[in-house]
This record gives structure tokens, C-alpha cells and sequence, in this order.
């Protein structure tokens, strides 16, 4: 769980915080497999079960009750540390008499901010193993050339998303 980037608990305290909503926009903007493997990608798929569930009736989902999600041991204790963590941070503020009327503020921007630092570091990984296989691959053959292909895609793949034409909303 420690491990876990910062902006993929960022995005599964989003989703337990804000519900439906926001389980639906960063869905429609990611997938499953874009998620670490382990607790994180179970409580995702915990989230989607819930929420296809609950079709049509989405205003009961506007906070995620951790009780209602099919998890394992791990998945419930990284639930379960992401809710105490937000409540943690706000008392803080609290303490410091800093007002707050929600930490999130804005949470759709949080999570697109998030949801782009999650795919950039996936395709620099992913470039990356294309590289060293460009590398290794004999020079000129069909391999080689489709490797480079598929460099080409991913580097324009990521220019979009840093120009921000990816992610919708």
C-alpha cells in the first residue's frame, strides 16, 4: 500500500469520497488495468461492482459506505486507511483554524490532474520497454520497425495528454 503513486490514492480517495459521480467520470477515463495491481485494482473493481449495482438509483452513491464493497483483508485495510487519511488531513486544517469547506474543492480537476499523472508514468514506462527492445531487435527487420511504430504512437499518445486533449470533462 505504501508504495502506492500518490495520485492513484488520490484518485481511489476521490472516488470513495465523492461517489457515483466521480466513480463514473474517472471510469470514463481510465481503465482497470491503468490501476496497480493488488489492493488498489480490487478496490476499483469493488467500486465499478457497487456502482453497476446501484444503476439508475447513482444519488444513493454520493459517499461510498466501505461496509457495501466485496473486498478482501488488504482491499478493506486500503479502504479503510484512505477514509482515515482524509479524515486526518481535515482535522488538521481544522486544528490550524484554516477554513475549509471541502478539501477537495474542486474534485473533477483533482482527479484529472491525477488521472494524467497515472497514464504519463504508465507510457514512460511502456516507451521505455519499446526502446530496449529497439535496441536489442535486429536493425531494419519488420520486428524493429514495428516496435519503432508503436514508440511513434505512444509518444504522441503522451503529447496529447500533456497538451490535455485526452481526458474529457
Amino acid at each position: 500500500v505504501d508504495t502506492m503513486p500518490e495520485p492513484e490514492r488520490k484518485l481511489l480517495e476521490l472516488m470513495l469520497e465523492e461517489g457515483a459521480p466521480m466513480i463514473e467520470y474517472i471510469l470514463g477515463n481510465m481503465g482497470l488495468e491503468e490501476f496497480q495491481e493488488g489492493p488498489s485494482r480490487e478496490l476499483v473493481g469493488a467500486l465499478v461492482a457497487l456502482y453497476h449495482e446501484h444503476t439508475g438509483e447513482s444519488d444513493k452513491l454520493d459517499s461510498i459506505d466501505v461496509g457495501q464493497l466485496q473486498l478482501s483483508a488488504l482491499g478493506r485495510q486500503l479502504a479503510a486507511g484512505l477514509l482515515i487519511r482524509q479524515h486526518e488531513i481535515s482535522k488538521k486544517w481544522e486544528e490550524r483554524k484554516i477554513e475549509v469547506p471541502k478539501l477537495n474543492q474542486n474534485p473533477k480537476r483533482i482527479a484529472k490532474d491525477c488521472m494524467r499523472r497515472v497514464k504519463r508514468k504508465l507510457i514512460k514506462g511502456e516507451m521505455k520497454e519499446l526502446m530496449s527492445g529497439i535496441t536489442t531487435a535486429e536493425e531494419g527487420s519488420e520486428a524493429q520497425l514495428e516496435l519503432q511504430e508503436e514508440y511513434r504512437k505512444k509518444s504522441q499518445y503522451l503529447i496529447s495528454l500533456e497538451k490535455g486533449e485526452i481526458l474529457e470533462g
